[in-house]
């Protein structure tokens, strides 16, 4: 049997991880139950620990509410992640229709608390210079449609496929979703529907284009390489 200072030692851990869980499980329950941002009191209050102690593990309301939807969706949305399909050029569309049905499914059952992480992701101020900046949320969302469209990437080129890609992100998750919602007025299935066939849409309209400009440039320059009187131009003294 360990000493007793041994063994409160090894207690604490595990008490912090109770503690920690109890605070999120209850936020997430008073999201789900309709408050957009409980307080961190008021999520004390409803975990039944000190006012005290939760805000030594949360010091802001934002952030135990963005804690407490992440450590919700996270295993959620992971399963979510979509079977292959088969690896050809054929196989894309059937690929990138089971993601986005599969996402948009997932939307629809974490609606409410996805419309919380975006009211607390959004407020970061963009780069004012218009440069990239680090991705606030949906990360998972780029891998996932990454994998589906994969074996486009040899033929597309880089530049056409992270094209297709960025395109793909505006048509799938929750911004979409709620934009269909919203602005459309549109049910469930039918924003699942509108999501389907705007994704598909941009995979056949990105495999009917031409080789891309990144195969095509380097015939172009081997072509003025090859013309004699350039070449003779730059070997002159």
């Amino acid at each position: 049997m360990p000493p007793p200072r041994q063994a409160a030692t090894a207690v604490r851990p595990a008490q912090r991880r109770r503690t920690r869980a109890a605070l999120l499980a209850a936020a997430v329950k008073m999201v789900r139950d309709g408050h957009a941002l409980p307080s961190v009191a008021e999520v004390a209050a409803t975990a039944d620990i000190s006012r005290r102690t939760a805000y030594r593990y949360f010091p802001t309301a934002e952030q135990l509410a963005t804690e407490a939807v992440l450590e919700t969706l996270a295993p959620q949305l992971d399963d979510v992640r979509p079977e292959a399909h088969g690896e050809t050029e054929d196989d894309v569309l059937v690929r990138v229709a089971a993601t986005v049905r599969r996402m948009q499914e997932a939307a629809v059952a974490n609606e409410r608390l996805l419309r919380t992480m975006i009211r607390l992701t959004i407020d970061a101020p963009p780069r004012a210079d218009g440069q990239r900046s680090a991705a606030a949320r949906g990360t998972r969302r780029v891998r996932w449609l990454e994998e589906a469209i994969a074996p486009l990437r040899r033929r597309l080129g880089s530049r056409a496929f992270e094209q297709l890609l960025s395109a793909l992100c505006l048509c799938v998750g929750a911004e979409s979703f709620i934009a269909l919602r919203d602005v459309r007025g549109l049910t469930s299935d039918e924003a699942i529907e509108v999501s389907l066939w705007t994704a598909t849409a941009l995979v056949k309209a990105a495999t009917d284009q031409p080789p891309t400009a990144a195969r095509t440039r380097p015939r172009a320059t081997a072509s003025r390489t090859s013309n004699p009187t350039r070449r003779r131009g730059r070997s002159s003294p």
